[in-house]
C-alpha cells in the first residue's frame, strides 16, 4: 500500500492507464480573519464568540460563526462578504506529464516548496483521448482517532466511494481511484454533504464553485508531514 499521498498519486495513475497528465496547484492562503482591518468592534466579537464554540465543539470555524450570526443582532457585512472568498485554482495551476510524475516530479516539487508553500493536487486530470474526468475526492474535518478511523470508513462505505483514506495531519483525505465526469463528480460533493460537519461543508463549496476538487499533498505552513495512508475503502 502506498505510504504518502505523492505514492498514492503514483499508484493511481499505474492503475489507470488512461490519464496522461495531472494538474497541481499552490493554494494561496488567506489571511487570518482577525486581521482584517476593517472589521467593527461588534465584528470581531463574533469572531471571539465563533473561535470559542469552536473550542468546545471542534466544528468548522464557519460553521461556528454562522451560528453565532443567526442568534446575534448585530451588524456583520464584512464577515458576511468574507464568507465568499475564493481562491480559484487556476492562479497557480501547473501540467505535469504522467512520465514525469513517475520520474518523481511531485516529491521534487514538494521539497522546493517555501515554508508557506503547500502542492496540492487537483481531481481535474487529461486523458489519452483528449477529455478531461475527475478522480473523486473528501476532505474531512473531524479529528483522527481510531473511533474516526471507523467512522470515515464507514461514511465512505455509505456512499459508494472506493479509494484510499489518508490521515491529512488532524483529520483525513479520501481520494477516489475510478475516473468520474463533472457532472458526477457533483452529484457526489452533494451526496457527501449529506454528512456535514463530519466532511468539511464549506471545502465541498468551494470545489462546486471550482468544479474541481483539490486536496494537500505536501508538508508545508502548519502541517509538519504529507497526509499518509491508513487504509482503503
Amino acid at each position: 500500500m502506498p505510504q504518502t499521498a505523492s505514492d498514492l498519486v503514483v499508484e493511481i495513475l499505474r492503475k489507470q492507464p488512461r490519464i496522461s497528465a495531472l494538474h497541481i496547484f499552490y493554494p494561496i492562503p488567506s489571511p487570518p480573519i482577525q486581521l482584517m482591518p476593517e472589521l467593527t468592534e461588534d465584528e470581531r466579537s463574533v469572531i471571539d464568540q465563533s473561535l470559542q464554540l469552536r473550542s468546545q465543539t471542534d466544528f468548522p470555524f464557519w460553521d461556528c460563526l454562522f451560528q453565532v450570526a443567526a442568534k446575534s443582532t448585530v451588524e456583520m457585512p464584512n464577515l458576511l462578504r468574507t464568507a465568499k472568498r475564493h481562491n480559484a485554482q487556476a492562479t497557480a495551476m501547473e501540467r505535469i506529464e504522467r512520465s514525469d510524475v513517475f520520474a518523481g516530479a511531485l516529491a521534487a516539487k514538494a521539497q522546493s516548496l517555501r515554508s508557506e508553500q503547500v502542492l496540492a493536487l487537483s481531481s481535474r486530470v487529461e486523458c489519452t483521448d483528449g477529455d478531461f474526468m475527475h478522480l473523486p475526492m473528501l476532505d474531512l474535518h473531524c479529528k483522527s482517532s481510531v473511533a474516526n478511523d471507523r467512522r470515515v470508513k464507514q461514511i465512505l462505505n455509505a456512499l459508494g466511494l472506493k479509494g484510499y483514506i489518508l490521515h491529512s495531519g488532524q483529520s483525513y483525505h479520501f481520494y477516489g481511484t475510478h475516473l468520474i465526469e463533472t457532472e458526477a463528480l457533483v452529484t457526489t460533493l452533494a451526496h457527501a454533504l449529506l454528512f456535514a460537519p463530519i466532511i468539511d461543508r464549506a471545502w465541498i463549496a468551494h470545489q462546486l464553485i471550482e468544479r474541481a476538487c483539490g486536496l494537500r499533498i505536501s508538508s508545508g505552513k502548519s502541517y509538519s508531514t504529507p497526509p499518509n495512508v491508513i487504509d482503503t475503502v
